[in-house]
C-alpha cells in the first residue's frame, strides 16, 4: 500500500501571496487586450479622420444592388460626422419620414411624396404620410423600416410584418384620433386565431350590398339560354365571331362564362391601353359587354329601318332623341331634305325644339302623322324590354325581377322622371369614395381599394375557386367577394391538413402584410403600382363629368 502524500512539501513550493504578482501568462494576456483595443480606437479614429471614399471599412455590409453605385461613398447618404443619432431625430419642419439628414437624401432621388406645408423650398419628401390619423411621434425614419448593407440581394420594400406589429399591436396608442378608427385596432398575422388576427373582409363583416343602380343576375346570364333560349343567331351580326365559343352552332344555346363580360385591364384586352398591367378589371361597358344581346334599337313603320337609340342618356335627351330621327323622314315628306351632315346620333337638346325647320303649325301635323310612331318607339325604349330591364327610376326603385318594369307609369310622367344614378358610398364611413371618382352608375371599380391583388397571377385558379357564389347569385345586391379563409388557403403557414377549396391547397404562399398592404399614403385609393393612370374607361357623362380615380399610393 501507498504512502500517503505529504502536503507539507508542496505547500511550500507555492508561494502564499502568488495572486499579488502576476505570472508571464497573465501579463502577455493583459498587454494582448490593450493591444487590440488600441488598435481598434485606432481604426474608428483613422476612419472618423479619413476622406469619406475611404469609409467604406466601417460599413456592415454591401449595400443593395440598387445602391451599389455608393458602396463607397458613405457621404451619399449619411452625415460626415456619422452622427446616426441627428440623422433619425425629427427636424423642425415636418418632414413625415422623421426628417433627419439621412431621410432628406433620401429624398434626393424618392421624391415620390407629396409637398408639405411649411417645408423648405415645398419639398416633396419620399415617406409620405402612412395615414393622416397616424401620430407623428409614431412615424419613423426611412431607415427605421428600410434596412440597407444586408447584401446586393436585399429587398429594401419588402418589410417584415415586425415594423407593421409596432402600431398595429395596439393601433388606438398611436392614432391621433381612436375613436375615428375604422380599421381593427389589433393586427399582428394573417393566420391565427384569437386576438390579433387578421379580421374578416369589412364587406362581409359589415354585411355590405352592391349600391349599383343596376339590376343584374349572375345566375341567369350564367345558364343556358340565359332563361329565354337564346342563341347565337340572335346575337348582333358584328358580335357573333366573338360569341361563337358561347354556343355549340348557331342555332345552339348560348351559355356565357366570366370572361365572356370581365375583362382583365391587360395589353391584351380591348378597350383601351393597358394602366394597370391584368391586376383589376375594367369596369363594365355597355357597349362591350351587353350590347350585342340588349338592343336599343327602335323599327319605323315607313321605311322598316332599325334605329339605334344613344346609350346614358335621360329620358327627356331620350324623346328628343326619337322625335328627331322622325323628324327627319317628316321633313322629307315636306320636300325639306336635312343637310347630310347632320348627325342621327346628336339630339337636340332637352327643351329645345327637335328642329328649327319646324313652326308651330308644323309641329301638329308632325305629331298628327308621326305622333304614334314616336309615342310607340319611345313605349318600346322605356319598357321592361329595354331601359327597365337593367335600370330604376330615381325614388321609384323596383325588384331586379319586376315585370311592369318602371312601374305603371304613364309615358308622359316616365319621360319627365330620371333614371337613378349616383356615388358609390364607402360602406364604414357613408361618405363618398373620392377615389372611384363620379359615376354615372355607382357600381364599384374595386370593392377592396385598400388592398393590393392582382388577378393576372392568380390566373391559374377558376373564377369560381374564389367567387363560388356567383353561379347561384340571382340579386344585383349580392357583392360576391371571397371571404377571408379563402384567401388564408393559400397564403399561409404550409400545413398537412386539407384545405376548405380544393386538396391540392395546403397553405405556403406568402401571407406577410406587405403581400396585401402599402405603408404610404396607406389612406388614399387603390394599392400598387400602375394607379396614377388608372382612369374610369367609362369616361364622361353630361351629368357627372368625368370619372377619375383618385391619387395613387
Amino acid at each position: 500500500m501507498p504512502n500517503p502524500t505529504n502536503a507539507k512539501p508542496r505547500s511550500s513550493r507555492i508561494p502564499m501571496d502568488y495572486f499579488r504578482h502576476a505570472d508571464g501568462w497573465t501579463r502577455w494576456k493583459a498587454r494582448l487586450t490593450w493591444l487590440v483595443t488600441l488598435v481598434g480606437v485606432a481604426a474608428v479614429a483613422f476612419a472618423m479622420a479619413a476622406p469619406v471614399t475611404q469609409r467604406s471599412m466601417a460599413s456592415r455590409g454591401p449595400l443593395t444592388a440598387v445602391h451599389t453605385a455608393w458602396n463607397t461613398d458613405c457621404a451619399a447618404c449619411h452625415r460626415e460626422d456619422f452622427s446616426f443619432s441627428a440623422e433619425l431625430k425629427t427636424n423642425s419642419f415636418g418632414n413625415p419620414c422623421a426628417g433627419g439628414a439621412m431621410d432628406q437624401r433620401c429624398n434626393n432621388c424618392h421624391n415620390g411624396g407629396f409637398p408639405l406645408e411649411g417645408s423648405e423650398g415645398g419639398i416633396a419628401w419620399a415617406g409620405a404620410f402612412h395615414h393622416p390619423n397616424s401620430s407623428p411621434g409614431s412615424t419613423t425614419s426611412c431607415s427605421g423600416c428600410h434596412h440597407d448593407h444586408n447584401g446586393t440581394t436585399a429587398n429594401l420594400t419588402r418589410i417584415s410584418d415586425a415594423a407593421c406589429a409596432n402600431c398595429h399591436n395596439g393601433l388606438e396608442s398611436h392614432a391621433i384620433n381612436a375613436q375615428a378608427l375604422t380599421v381593427a385596432p389589433k393586427v399582428v398575422n394573417f393566420v391565427g386565431n384569437g386576438s390579433g388576427s387578421h379580421p374578416e373582409f369589412r364587406a362581409h363583416k359589415e354585411q355590405w350590398t352592391d349600391p349599383g343602380s343596376i339590376k343584374f343576375n349572375h345566375s341567369l346570364h350564367m345558364s343556358a339560354g340565359m332563361g329565354q333560349n337564346y342563341t347565337l343567331k340572335q346575337v348582333g351580326s358584328t358580335d357573333q365571331q366573338r360569341y361563337k365559343n358561347y354556343s355549340a352552332g348557331e342555332k345552339g344555346l348560348m351559355q356565357l362564362d366570366c370572361a365572356a363580360c370581365h375583362h382583365l385591364d391587360s395589353s391584351s384586352t380591348p378597350g383601351g391601353a393597358a394602366r394597370q398591367a391584368g391586376g383589376v378589371f375594367q369596369p363594365i361597358a355597355f357597349e362591350r359587354d351587353c350590347k350585342a344581346c340588349h338592343s336599343l334599337g327602335f323599327t319605323k313603320e315607313k321605311t322598316g329601318e332599325v334605329v339605334e337609340a344613344p346609350h346614358k342618356v335621360q329620358p327627356a335627351e331620350l324623346k328628343a332623341f326619337v322625335e328627331a330621327s322622325f323628324a327627319r323622314e317628316f321633313l322629307a315628306d315636306q320636300g325639306i331634305v336635312p343637310a347630310a351632315s347632320a348627325p342621327m346620333s346628336l339630339p337636340p337638346l332637352p327643351g329645345k325644339p327637335f328642329s328649327s325647320t319646324l313652326s308651330p303649325p308644323d309641329r301638329k301635323a308632325f305629331d298628327k302623322a308621326y305622333g304614334t310612331q314616336v309615342r310607340g318607339a319611345l313605349t318600346r325604349l322605356m319598357s321592361k324590354a329595354v331601359c327597365a330591364e337593367c335600370h330604376h327610376l330615381e325614388g321609384d326603385r323596383q325588384a331586379d325581377n319586376s315585370i311592369s318594369g318602371f312601374g305603371d307609369k304613364p309615358l308622359d310622367q316616365l319621360l319627365a322622371s330620371k333614371i337613378q344614378t349616383g356615388l358609390f358610398k364607402d360602406g364604414a364611413s357613408k361618405a363618398p369614395a373620392a377615389w372611384l371618382g363620379n359615376q354615372s352608375s355607382p357600381i364599384p371599380l374595386v370593392w377592396q381599394p385598400k388592398a393590393r391583388f392582382n388577378h393576372a397571377t392568380h390566373r391559374a385558379w377558376d373564377c369560381a375557386t374564389c367567387h363560388a357564389q356567383v353561379q347561384g347569385s340571382t340579386k344585383s345586391a349580392d357583392i360576391n367577394l371571397p371571404k377571408l379563409e379563402s384567401c388564408q388557403s393559400c397564403h399561409g403557414p404550409a400545413r398537412n391538413e386539407v384545405s376548405t377549396l380544393t386538396p391540392a391547397i395546403q397553405g405556403g404562399a406568402r401571407h406577410d402584410c406587405l403581400e396585401c398592404h402599402v405603408y404610404h399614403q396607406a389612406s388614399a385609393g387603390l394599392a400598387g403600382l400602375g394607379n396614377s393612370a388608372w382612369t374610369d374607361p367609362r369616361g364622361t357623362t353630361k351629368e357627372h363629368g368625368t370619372a377619375t380615380r383618385g391619387p395613387s399610393r
